[in-house]
């Protein structure tokens, strides 16, 4: 912008957008994204937290996990999925046995 208009002018044309972040639309759109943002946050750190209690529990009943289990517990980002093998834990002997399909 500094090189096609005047300091003074450009100073015109942001005062309008200054004004615009006072305004309660501009404040409500900004509101829903922090919402969203501490949505996605929240699902995340659940999704982290089953991930790390998987890998607790079941390296004290079934030793700990090879580098491709590991891997492969690391790539599910399905909170449900992760539920279901913290659940299956209990039933199971081993981790190939945990990561079985069926």
């Amino acid at each position: 912008m500094g090189l096609r208009y005047t300091s003074n002018q450009i100073k015109e044309m942001l005062k309008g957008a200054r004004e615009m972040r006072e305004s309660v639309t501009y404040q409500a759109i900004l509101e829903e994204g922090r919402e969203i943002g501490r949505e996605i946050g929240r699902e995340e750190g659940r999704e982290i937290g089953v991930r790390k209690t998987l890998l607790l529990l079941g390296g004290k009943r079934l030793g700990e996990p090879s580098e491709s289990t590991l891997a492969k517990i690391q790539a599910i980002t399905d909170l449900t999925q992760l539920e279901q093998l913290a659940l299956r834990l209990l039933e199971v002997e081993s981790w190939s046995e945990l990561l079985a399909e069926g």
